[in-house]
């Protein structure tokens, strides 16, 4: 990703063979660190939007995950954490759907407005996480929450 933002122009010069109305996408390392903690991306986005190109980031997270109220809140952390860091529009996609055995889990998670309303039937003393942990990971949800934009397709 650093040879892409140190021969932008090559990159730009590739792009522009494409027409106005094209569609091009960006299949990126999975590497959450690209996208959560270096600014390569940020810097990679920023160079080619400096071009007139306009760019949207999808963040594919695998489906299996998110049965369990821990995994969820991980995954909607990391999403909440690569908007931050890119500064794109952005859209959240579940992938692997077809391994979810309870589709009316699948359901809820793609419909719900909040990360509280997908794992509310978990959020007791006791069986949400740990009785110590309880306090913590209930503002760990507000805080993902509070952002009002993690959502999953």
């Amino acid at each position: 990703m650093e040879h892409l933002v140190e021969n932008i122009d090559w990159l730009i010069e590739e792009l522009q063979e494409f027409s106005e109305d094209a569609f091009v996408i960006f299949d990126c390392p999975g590497q959450i660190e690209l996208y959560s903690h270096l600014d390569v991306m940020h810097r990679l986005c920023n160079a080619i939007t400096k071009h007139g190109f306009y760019l949207c980031a999808a963040y594919c997270a695998d489906g299996t995950y998110l049965n369990e109220p821990t995994k969820y809140i991980a995954t909607s952390l990391t999403s909440v954490s690569t908007m931050m860091q890119m500064g794109l529009p952005h859209v959240n996609v579940l992938t692997k759907c077809d391994k979810i055995p309870n589709k009316d889990f699948l359901d809820k998670v793609s419909e719900a407005n909040s990360c509280r309303e997908i794992i509310e039937d978990q959020m007791d003393e006791r069986n949400f996480f740990s009785q110590k942990f309880f306090k913590l990971n209930q503002t760990i949800v507000d805080v993902v929450d509070n952002f009002s934009m993690v959502n999953f397709i």
